[in-house]
């Protein structure tokens, strides 16, 4: 008996032990197997670092020629697909076009890919080129005589050149309008522009001049599906005489006046500018300072002067001016929304900004003076009427009295903007020194009914020499409605926005400023 329970604890040990030795076995395996699946991934890691380094800098070698091609050098022939795949370490990029001069680059290395977003202001603050506009020339091209013709051709050509055009910049057309208009072609290439210039035949001796036809084509162009958000639109009409034709009723001038104030007052408001060359008269230079948006717009010279005259027309429409430290002379306005529910973080960002233009533009009467404006949906006015202020104390205490009342709802924004104005060319006019700004402050958009009436009331003021920035606050920013604030600046490089109330004294000595 002894025997056989000995042989049977011995079998029952051996099992045992093998049972331990699986589990150990299995372990080990399970250990090896997790080990050999992370240094798997630890060399697809290095693998894509690597392909991940190549992928941003093919990204950012995207942005360096993309930011090329919005330059007047850049050759079209040259793009970038011809150097797709060409970098010696197999990276490539990609450049797709958004909308508001935006483009998302793409660096793509085996199966990494990197993507950065980069945006054209075309005109920064202190630069010398000028901000991206849409610009048709009507020519009258029925001047008798050759010569004439040729002048003006000369002329335009100066004045294209002069506002360097490219994709993301300006474009021009340009036609000649004699007893009707052909279509208008929007270029950005100063070469197609040239020749289209050049292409516009000379005159028949007494032809007509049918100028309301020139106006319908060129706010046909400026306002079909390819229009450019943001981006301004002129028409600039070079001329000699009224228009003579069509003679049915209510007659050539008075169309060509109707058509006029059509364009002004479309949602997306057209400038027209009219230079007079050789004025027969007053009642022709009358007629024509009716038809420009602005009397400043409105424009006579000899043929002689005529190319001079049409650079400073050039310089004119540029408004190279730009508020920022260490500027000397400045008449600002501030348009204040007093329907903003954060208004105690805003005149603390107000008074801090109105701070830093005491620092570098000290305010008194002989250089930067500040006015102010709060507006409502049911009331807009001054402290101290039309009064800019040269004082800091003085500019503090009017800030101080801004107070939030009323519903969200802006109606009477025109009305600020067009009295802000006002105030603006009334408090130092015609003093060449003195550059004119305006700085609106608001958290909300205008109604629907209302936006192309604060869009004319922009644009009448940006025409007059205004230059105009706009502070979007809380969930209102430069984007919403297809960019509308940006328009009313007149240029995405002054819209700013921030949802923090409370950043308004960095958003605005930051980057309007630009104050180190």
């Amino acid at each position: 008996m002894t025997p056989k329970s000995k042989l049977k604890t011995s079998s029952s040990a051996g099992q045992t032990m093998l049972l331990v030795v699986m589990m150990i076995s299995g372990v080990v395996l399970s250990i090896s197997l997790v080990a050999g699946i992370l240094m798997i991934y630890q060399i697809r890691q290095a693998g894509n670092f690597t392909n991940s380094a190549k992928a941003i800098f093919a990204a950012d070698t995207g942005v360096g020629w993309w930011f090329f091609s919005q330059t007047p050098s850049y050759n079209p022939a040259y793009n970038s697909s011809s150097i797709n795949g060409a970098f010696g370490n197999g990276a490539s990029f990609e450049i797709v076009e958004l909308p508001n001069g935006t483009a998302k680059i793409v660096g793509q290395a085996g199966n990494s890919k990197r993507a950065l977003l980069v945006e054209s202001l075309a005109v920064l603050p202190g630069s010398a080129s000028c901000e991206p506009m849409d610009i048709v020339l009507l020519i009258d091209a029925s001047f008798d005589g050759g010569s004439d013709l040729n002048a003006i051709k000369l002329a335009a050509k100066g004045f294209a050149s002069d506002l360097s055009p490219s994709p993301q910049g300006t474009h021009i057309g340009a036609i000649g309008v004699d007893d009707a208009a052909p279509p208008v072609t929007l270029m950005d290439d100063l070469t197609q522009i040239n020749s289209a210039i050049d292409n516009i035949p000379n005159p028949i001796v007494g032809d007509d001049f049918n100028l309301a036809a020139g106006i319908l084509g060129a706010h046909t162009a400026l306002s079909e599906a390819s229009d450019r958000l943001g981006v301004r639109d002129v028409i600039i009409i070079l001329t000699g005489q009224r228009p003579n034709v069509p003679t049915t009723a209510p007659g050539a001038e008075a169309l060509a006046q109707n058509q006029a104030t059509s364009a002004k007052n479309d949602t997306d408001p057209i400038s027209i500018v009219t230079i007079l060359i050789d004025s027969p008269g007053a009642v022709t230079s009358a007629y024509y300072s009716q038809m420009a948006s602005h009397p400043t717009y409105a424009y006579e010279t000899t043929q002689a002067n005529l190319s001079p005259a049409m650079l400073g027309t050039s310089d004119s429409l540029c408004q190279l001016h730009y508020l920022q430290c260490q500027d000397q002379n400045a008449d600002v306005m501030l348009l204040v929304d007093t329907t903003i529910g954060s208004m105690g973080s805003v005149r603390t960002g107000l008074n801090a900004f109105v701070n830093r233009l005491n620092f570098a533009l000290p305010p008194n009467p002989n250089q930067t003076m500040v006015g102010q404006i709060g507006y409502t949906d049911t009331y807009y006015g001054y402290n101290d009427p039309s009064t800019f202020r040269g004082s800091l104390a003085s500019v503090l205490n009017a800030i101080s009295q801004l107070v939030t009342f009323g519903p969200n709802n802006i109606s009477a924004f025109d009305d600020a903007i067009n009295g802000g104005a006002s105030a603006i060319l009334n408090n130092r006019p015609g003093d060449p020194a003195i550059n004119d700004f305006m700085l609106i402050v608001t958290d909300s958009m205008p109604t629907a009914g209302d936006k192309g009436g604060v869009s004319a009331a922009a644009q009448l003021a940006r025409d007059a020499g205004i230059t105009t920035y706009v502070a979007a606050l809380g969930s209102t920013d430069c984007l919403d409605d297809a960019s509308y604030y940006r328009g009313v600046a007149g240029h995405p490089a002054r819209c700013f926005d921030d949802t923090d109330y409370s950043d308004l004294d960095d958003l605005l000595t930051d980057e309007l400023l630009l104050c180190p």
